[in-house]
């Protein structure tokens, strides 16, 4: 366990579930209400009201806990980071949970293990990129590629980098060698100006 981490991701999961339909929830609530009300069952309306009001609270507290307005709510059960094959695992825990700053600070301690691991630089460039430092992500996934002439996934997230600024010719050459090298890249989806469009298919 690392940073203090200690919800699961089953729990957190549940949380931004009941945070996205909270507001339909409530809703249905004073509809429910308002039609006891008119047909005359005012007390059942009352009791509606404090059961919800009491559940508003609950949830609110929950939601406002310092772990869980913090992106550091994801058990890790990966061990420390005392290896490069550790770091590299909790830093993909933590960039699929969306804490990218610490993602990338694991993979910079993956890189201190091994500097001239493909596969630590692509991540880091990866996580880079969504914590969007286009900068710095084509730099550690070009040094991934110089590291692995045939890492497709580092071809086509950098790739991803270009299509992001724009450049598209550049983008679909580095989609391109992806695609030649793994054939599986062909059925990856990009996104441009809200149209869904698959590269050279």
């Amino acid at each position: 366990m690392i940073w203090g981490i200690s919800y699961n991701s089953f729990t957190i999961s549940l949380l931004h579930s009941l945070k996205r339909y909270g507001i339909i929830m409530i809703k249905s609530l004073l509809l429910l209400i308002h039609r006891m009300k008119k047909q005359g069952y005012l007390f059942v309306a009352v009791l509606v009201i404090i059961i919800s009001q009491s559940g508003c609270l609950v949830f609110e507290m929950l939601m406002k806990s310092p772990s869980c307005e913090s992106q550091d709510f994801l058990t890790v059960n990966t061990g420390t980071l005392d290896n490069k094959k550790s770091c590299i695992k909790i830093g993909l825990k933590l960039m699929e949970s969306g804490n990218y700053s610490k993602a990338i600070d694991a993979f910079h301690k993956a890189l201190e293990f091994d500097p001239k691991d493909a596969e630590a630089n692509n991540y880091l460039g990866r996580a880079y990129f969504l914590n969007s430092d286009n900068a710095k992500a084509k730099m550690f996934l070009q040094i991934s590629i110089s590291l692995k002439k045939d890492y497709a996934e580092a071809y086509y997230n950098l790739g991803d980098v270009y299509f992001r600024e724009g450049n598209l010719d550049i983008a679909m050459q580095y989609f391109k060698t992806a695609i030649q090298i793994n054939g599986a890249y062909r059925t990856k989806k990009r996104k441009f100006f809200g149209e869904d469009f698959i590269p050279f298919e």
